[in-house]
């Protein structure tokens, strides 16, 4: 008589990485046909409901009623396979059993990586870099966890070795110099340990804080006869290019706000000052909150003083004084702005200059002012705040003295 099929036929998987066993048990031999092995054969799958015609696999030689063996995976991966078992005998093939199949085993598809990895933030500062990935797939269903590395760099472009965080990290605190680099990769990884290929990071860059302002003029010590100083000041570069803020406590500024790497800056006192020391200290910060180094300088209000409080016209003598006072005034005030101090054509001597030479010497201290008008209104070409009011000079009359040229000038003066 035949012999009997096994009564239980399973793989011992459903989902494989490696080959998974068939395990039987229950078969029996027929009269007079003993049991002498069994034949497996294996259909194939792409979506599990159509399959190809069984080919026959392997013959198992063995007289027991039960047994196990290995069988192969398809070659694709994502593919199912199928088995079925029939039992061999003494009496030839046409005393075989029935065959019995098995459910299938699907080879592991490969997991996709994550199709979009951002860190943030792009410019670090302090605390955690936050890591957000998503998009990966698996045809499985059997995402398991994410491999996380990071690596970092000098300058952005030399990377050192890849470092690994704990699977599935989100988030990660780094220790970075000023200046250094930081990227990030990562890879899906499947509950049978099976991986994508890597999906890199954005670069994040540490933050380095903006150079300090350099302040041009004055140089320390300077002198001025304006209760409300001017300082010119000049941006340091930001290593980032990042804009920056300027800062500097009880002075109105010309541009305080989205300032870039050598932009020029009038810094203006806000209240007049009493007579004496007048200092400065200013503060960039870029648009992170990364500031630089504070810079001083301090320099001196002088109070005009005059001979003859005031020179009134057809009353006041006009003397040398006046004139030589006004020149070392000018030089002062040319000095305090980095201009070199002007060589008048001619000494004014009381008593030998004449006047006829009044007007010459004028237009030379006019011309001497209008030097650092120039250099001030120029210095901040976005922003007029804080220039020298326009000066519209009193035309000349003659070559005798005029009143009103000579208190003009020291009005001005007290301007620059």
């Amino acid at each position: 008589t035949d012999c009997g099929a096994p009564t239980s036929a399973a793989l011992n998987k459903t989902l494989a990485e490696s080959a998974p066993s068939l395990i039987w048990s229950g078969a029996y031999g027929g009269a007079a046909n003993g049991i002498t092995g069994y034949e497996i054969q294996y259909a194939e799958s792409a979506n599990n409901s159509t399959w190809g015609n069984w080919t026959a696999l392997k013959t198992v030689s063995s007289g027991g009623t039960g047994g196990s063996t290995t069988v192969g995976l398809s070659a694709t991966r994502g593919n199912y396979r199928k088995y079925q078992i029939r039992t061999q005998g003494s009496a030839g093939a046409s005393y075989y059993s029935g065959w019995v199949a098995t459910g299938s085993c699907r080879y592991n598809s490969l997991p996709t990586a994550p199709t979009a990895f951002v860190a943030s933030p792009a410019v670090y500062v302090s605390g955690a870099i936050s890591l957000s990935y998503s998009g990966a797939t698996d045809a499985d269903n059997n995402i398991s966890t994410y491999n996380v590395q990071y690596a970092t760099s000098a300058d952005g472009t030399t990377w050192g070795g890849w470092t690994s965080l704990a699977n599935g990290a989100t988030s990660h605190t780094p220790t970075l110099s000023p200046g250094y680099y930081i990227k990030y990769q990562v890879r899906t990884v499947d509950s049978l340990g099976v991986t994508s290929g890597w999906k890199a990071s954005n670069v994040c860059g540490k933050n380095t804080a903006p150079g300090n302002p350099t302040i041009n003029h004055p140089q320390a010590s300077k002198t001025i006869y304006n209760s409300q100083p001017r300082f010119l000041v000049t941006l340091g570069a930001d290593p980032e290019s990042h804009t920056m803020t300027l800062a500097a406590s009880g002075y109105t500024l010309s541009r305080s706000s989205g300032l870039v790497g050598g932009s020029k800056i009038i810094a203006k006192k806000s209240i007049a000052a009493s007579a004496g020391a007048v200092s400065l200290a200013a503060t960039a910060t870029d648009q992170y909150g990364e500031s630089s180094g504070e810079v001083t300088r301090s320099t001196t209000y002088a109070a005009p003083s005059f001979t003859d409080a005031t020179i009134e016209g057809g009353t006041t003598p006009i003397k040398a004084a006046h004139m030589t006072e006004l020149r070392t005034m000018i030089n002062t005030a040319r000095s305090y702005y980095g201009l070199a101090s002007v060589v008048w054509t001619e000494p004014i001597v009381a008593g030998a200059t004449k006047t006829r030479g009044w007007a010459e010497h004028i237009v030379e201290m006019r011309a001497a002012i209008n030097g650092i008008v120039t250099l001030v209104n120029g210095w901040d070409t976005a922003s007029t705040l804080n220039r020298i009011p326009t000066i519209n000079w009193i035309p000349l009359r003659g070559r005798q003295p005029q009143a009103d040229a000579l208190e003009q000038i020291r009005q001005v003066i007290a301007w620059l």
